[in-house]
């Protein structure tokens, strides 16, 4: 290992950042195209019928034009989009649910679509045959929201992406996994930015064979035949931040400079490199590396490998799905309390995450923001907080209670009962039959990114099941003259209340003693006491009496 030489960070950039504008917005007088957008209000009067003929209509038109594309498989390709003197932008339809309903369809050893000088957004890309490449851009071309993947009915091998030559692809993903060889992008000349990619491949994520690449907020998930995540060939001068390379075979390299003949640089930084070795293969090959969670050892294959401060040596990320490596899995965002937040470079740091989300948060607590390790910036460590919607009285005769719940949107819920361990729940839920007593009940929440709730809330009840007794301890004579009875009882349990029922009139509250005016003629009381649980007497206390008419 050799010790860390000062970085020429903002020379390497020189020549890509002008690449990073925004999107001029769109001018005055831009000539819309519409195909298979019936609905577009901006759309008025016939629309061509096919992608081609609607690039023949801007080429003749001869002024900057936005073709609109509609939902549907468009599969009369391959095209050429070309500035020709004129600001082109091809736009897809996106349908909000993380897919792109506008599908390029085709699979030609040549690229099915190539861009110049052009703007494409909101597109899927399908690709499909032997050395198939889905989109080929140069010129200053930008590529925005673009899916490219295998077509599902005949898997691409030997397959590209995207290749990226002096442009930008942003907010993208590439899924190459089926077909051996696939590479995700593709840089052949520079400059070009990559950022806020998605890359799975059956062999490279990223492959720069020459020029200046800057890529940055990119996750790169190798398959088992994996070779490398990140590749900077001969002649390619690399300025990489905030990876997050995961899974490979044995043996993968997750980032390489790899080289037989003009030197081939790469930096790293604030990145995380899990389940394969950082690798300079070639003695022009060299590699610098800071603020990065990698997996030692390095590998010197002839080249170099140069670590700075602030390296982890394989530390768990603890990413919020422990098993992305599994089919299915794959939310490699850090979860709250990673050993990785706020361990990054805020030098060598980026605007945004590859969520789009800023990265100026403190993910620690320490009254310090600094950027965390990886392609997600950790924005939440708000512990959840729990609040009971129903819950079973102090008191209570059902054994079985329920219990309601809620907390924030996405929370997972643990409950505990007696003291006992947290088991997962759901609410409502309910506990197994319980015994007479005091009980508890506490529920936390788990949020996201796996915030614990500190101070979940316990309800406290007692079951009581036993009805109580009935007892009269004071009554009239069975037989008297005067018009008011008095009477007086009590019950073997505490704190209960009192019900009397005097002939047929309804059950009422009363309390001891009970007073009240008779008619002459024969009647009947009845008492139940009630206690706190609702437990009702079954056999109320009855007294039968008869007032007698004086004879004068």
């Amino acid at each position: 290992m050799r010790p860390r030489p000062a970085l020429l960070l903002g020379a390497l950039l020189a020549p890509v950042l002008p690449l990073l504008a925004d999107t001029p917005a769109q001018a005055a007088g831009t000539h819309i195209i519409c195909v298979n957008r019936p609905a577009d209000p901006d759309c008025p009067g016939p629309q061509p019928t096919t992608l081609p003929l609607a690039l023949q209509s801007a080429y003749a038109d001869g002024q900057d034009s936005v073709i609109r594309l509609g939902p549907g498989v468009y599969d009369d390709g391959p095209y050429v989009f070309d500035d020709r003197d004129l600001s082109l932008t091809i736009q897809g339809s996106n349908n909000g649910a993380g897919d792109n309903a506008t599908l390029l369809k085709g699979g030609a050893a040549a690229p099915y679509a190539t861009g110049n000088g052009i703007t494409i957004r909101n597109l899927r890309v399908e690709v499909s045959g032997s050395g198939a490449e889905g989109l080929a851009l140069s010129g200053g071309s930008i590529a925005q929201n673009i899916i490219v993947a295998d077509d599902p009915a005949a898997i691409a091998t030997n397959a590209t992406g995207i290749r990226v030559d002096g442009s930008r692809v942003e907010n993208s993903t590439v899924s190459l996994y089926r077909g051996a060889g696939g590479t995700g992008v593709r840089q052949e000349a520079g400059p070009a930015v990559v950022s806020r990619l998605t890359v799975r491949t059956a062999d490279v994520g990223v492959s720069a064979e020459g020029g200046a690449l800057a890529i940055d907020n990119a996750v790169l998930k190798l398959d088992a035949t994996a070779q490398a995540g990140l590749r900077a060939g001969a002649g390619a001068v690399v300025d990489a931040r905030h990876l997050t390379v995961v899974g490979g075979a044995a043996g993968a390299r997750g980032v390489v400079a790899s080289t037989n003949g003009a030197a081939a640089a790469l930096t790293l930084a604030n990145s995380i490199v899990r389940d394969s070795v950082v690798a300079a293969d070639g003695a022009a090959a060299s590699v610098v590396v800071h603020h990065t969670d990698l997996k030692p050892p390095v590998e010197e294959a002839g080249g170099t490998v140069t670590e700075g401060d602030g390296n982890l040596a394989d530390v768990d990320p603890a990413f919020i799905d422990p098993l992305y490596a599994a089919p299915g899995g794959g939310n490699l965002a850090l979860r709250a309390g990673s050993p990785l937040v706020d361990k990054g470079d805020p030098l060598t740091s980026t605007t945004d995450d590859r969520n789009g989300d800023g990265r100026a948060f403190d993910g620690d607590g320490n009254g310090s923001p600094v950027p965390d390790l990886g392609a997600y910036e950790l924005r939440d460590i708000t512990a959840p907080v729990t609040t009971f919607v129903a819950r079973p009285p102090a008191a209570t005769n059902d054994n079985t209670p329920v219990f309601q719940f809620r907390s924030e949107a996405g929370a997972r819920f643990e409950c505990r009962l007696d003291g006992g361990a947290f088991q997962p729940c759901a609410s409502p839920t309910t506990t197994s039959a319980l015994p007479d007593g005091p009980h508890s009940v506490t529920v936390r929440a788990t949020d996201e990114v796996y915030n614990v709730e500190a101070n979940p809330p316990t309800a406290s009840f007692t079951v009581d099941t036993v009805r109580p007794d009935t007892l009269l301890t004071k009554r009239p004579h069975k037989r008297f003259f005067r018009p008011k009875v008095k009477f007086k009882f009590t019950s073997h349990e505490a704190g209960v209340a009192f019900q009397c029922k005097v002939d047929k009139q309804s059950w009422r509250p009363c309390r001891s003693p009970f007073r009240f005016t008779v008619k002459v003629g024969k009647h009947r009381l009845l008492v139940r006491a009630v206690d706190a649980a609702g437990n009702v007497d079954s056999s109320p206390a009855r007294y039968k009496f008869k007032r007698l008419k004086r004879h004068r």
